[in-house]
């Protein structure tokens, strides 16, 4: 093979991985970057229902408690890091046991230790309900550089807050929780670089600089 042939076919081989993958199911790709399953939540069990009940009562308070402030923010959706504050809080003053993780940022939110000690991992996000049924995407889950903040079997539930602003600040108008063990979604691969990369690398050429 020669130099060109060889680099055709890496190109074609590039093209293939980098194609979008549809309907993938979030437990098959929770169990592939993390090694560890996703649990869905049984209704009809007696401790799921215990889970669901603490659960009901935990987000009304945190409901209750985000209401009587409200959230200072320019938008719904980037209201989710003050809404989690909200929801923690009502965690603390629950029979339900906050956990921490190995890093903040990245999926998921929280972890929590119900009643019977199993661990169920929450996600917390705003929304408008004009943005409902928008297409535009709102969940990111990405597979983790080193450790993985996935380290047990658990559930996976989103907690989600629906906002509308009064006076300037966001209120709750309602808020829900989804148990996302079967969601499906879209992989997708991407190309990114570091500041260090971009800004002290031989490899990006600077053409020229302005002071202001």
């Amino acid at each position: 093979m020669t130099d060109k042939e060889r680099a055709a076919h890496y190109e074609k081989i590039l093209r293939q991985i980098l194609q979008p993958l549809d309907e993938v199911p979030f437990e098959l790709f929770i169990k592939a970057i993390s090694g560890r399953r996703v649990i869905p939540i049984n209704e009809r069990g007696n401790e799921d229902k215990v889970l669901i009940a603490t659960l009901k009562e935990v987000v009304k308070n945190a409901i209750l408690e985000l209401n009587n402030v409200g959230i200072g923010t320019k938008r719904p959706n980037e209201a989710g890091n003050k809404a989690e504050t909200f929801l923690k809080s009502a965690i603390e003053k629950s029979s339900l046991k906050l956990q921490s993780l190995s890093q903040s940022a990245g999926y998921p939110d929280l972890l929590i230790l119900d009643e019977f000690n199993r661990p169920t991992y929450i996600e917390v996000k705003t929304y408008n309900i004009d943005s409902v049924e928008s297409s535009f995407r709102s969940f990111f889950v990405s597979p983790a550089k080193r450790k993985s903040k996935i380290e047990f079997d658990a559930r996976h539930l989103l907690v989600s807050f629906q906002l509308e602003k009064k006076d300037g600040r966001f209120y709750a108008e309602k808020a829900s929780v989804y148990d996302i063990a079967f969601l499906m979604g879209e992989v997708k691969r991407e190309f990114n670089s570091s500041n260090k990369e971009l800004y002290a690398s031989p490899r990006s050429r600077e053409l020229f600089s302005l002071s202001a």
